[in-house]
């Protein structure tokens, strides 16, 4: 296991341990809406990625091969470093690049910035019946 990899395990549980102390319903909003963006952002992926056909090279080959890493890669939970602050990551070596894109033509899906970007009204209705009170 490379120091990187190590880093992100220590992160991960930081982050696995920061949600398990939760106890006001204004965090609980918080946690509820980042689960809610993970599971959209898990239906990015399927339609941006996981359902579209994976191109050939010239001999015929797949150009690559599917793993379902960056899928099993995501997650969701209290931010270890910010207090009332959720965040919604992807732990997989290459997800910046699927995200953003990079210098040598591949570009990004946004599939983890959309599914928080693009449900802002679900995100405050989440939170509203949090901080109200109304949600469990």
């Amino acid at each position: 296991m490379s120091d990187v990899d190590i880093a992100i395990e220590k992160w991960k549980l930081r982050v696995d341990e920061k949600t398990q102390e939760i106890t006001s319903n204004f965090d609980k909003g918080i946690l509820k809406a980042a689960l809610f963006c993970e599971g959209e952002a898990l239906k990015n992926a399927m339609s941006m990625i996981y359902n579209v056909p994976v191109p050939t090279l010239m001999n015929g080959e797949p150009e690559w091969k599917r793993t379902g890493l960056y899928k099993a890669s995501m997650g969701a939970g209290m931010n270890p470093d910010k207090r009332h602050s959720a965040i919604v990551y992807n732990t997989a070596p290459y997800a910046e690049i699927l995200e953003y894109g990079d210098s040598k033509g591949h570009q990004g899906k946004s599939i983890m910035s959309n599914s928080v970007f693009n449900n802002k009204p679900q995100i405050k209705a989440i939170m509203d019946s949090f901080v109200k009170g109304d949600a469990k």
